[in-house]
């Protein structure tokens, strides 16, 4: 995979993941569904830690 897609997606990830946290803390509040909410926390933090291991470091030449 090229570099530029690889970066591209683990840019998405980190956004995809940081809603889906956000979400969770804001459904603590407004939702009954507590076990739902822990779930989506806990996936959104995984898929933001997946973009953050996907992205890579600029290496000075």
């Amino acid at each position: 995979m090229s570099p530029k897609k690889l970066s591209a997606i683990a840019d998405d990830l980190r956004k995809i993941g940081t809603t889906a946290v956000a979400a969770a803390v804001v459904g603590v509040f407004l939702s009954e569904h507590r076990l739902l909410t822990g779930y989506v926390f806990v996936v959104g933090a995984m898929i933001w830690s997946y973009g953050i291991y996907l992205t890579q470091e600029e290496v000075p030449k």
